[in-house]
């Protein structure tokens, strides 16, 4: 697992990063994370691309991606799709990713910023049809995409409206997660 970008522009209330509220802070460097790739790529087979911050953030990630993809290394992120504007899109296709995760909390605007404060849903969802139209435009089965939808008490009601439009969307795979939650033993008004 590699952390492209430390840090994210969104403030997601029960995210640790999200909490620090921090818009900049450390992204690995493309040398150091060859480096690393040379030394292990004859024993690894996946390099997960996120952890807790946006790996878009970091403008080399398409570029670190299609190293390992090149090593024949499984590689997936996942991101808020923000940033995923066309050409990113386009990048992210050419680079030879497997797996993209999009997180899509709401399917209207007003539900889906209730947790991904700081986000526009119409830029997320933009951002998987920019996807879309570069794997059509350059033939590639890749990235699969999948939609997250993390299940909180103030969205929970959209998720048959979600599986609507993941399906008119067109993605590989819609997965419903259950969400972590800090603070939940006093109450949470995400539980």
């Amino acid at each position: 697992s590699i952390e492209p970008a430390d840090f994210c522009q969104l403030e997601c209330p029960e995210c640790p990063v999200g909490l620090s509220k921090r818009k900049s802070g450390l992204k690995i460097n493309l040398h150091h994370f060859m480096s690393v790739v040379d030394a292990l790529k004859n024993e690894l087979l996946h390099i997960i691309f996120y952890f807790q911050g946006e790996p878009l953030l970091n403008k080399d990630l398409s570029k670190m991606i299609n190293y390992a993809h090149k090593a024949a290394i499984f590689t997936s992120t996942s991101t808020n799709a923000q940033l995923l504007n066309n050409n990113n899109a386009k990048e992210i296709v050419l680079s030879g990713l497997d797996k993209l995760i999009v997180s899509v909390d709401g399917a209207t605007q007003d539900v889906y910023e209730r947790y991904r404060v700081g986000g526009q849903l119409s830029l997320t969802l933009e951002g998987i049809e920019n996807i879309n139209f570069w794997k059509k435009e350059l033939k590639s089965r890749t990235p699969f995409v999948e939609i997250q939808f993390v299940v909180f008490k103030t969205n929970q009601h959209q998720m048959a409206e979600m599986k609507q439009l993941a399906k008119s969307l067109g993605v590989y795979r819609l997965s419903f997660k259950s969400a972590q939650l800090y603070d939940f033993e006093n109450g949470n008004p995400l539980l």
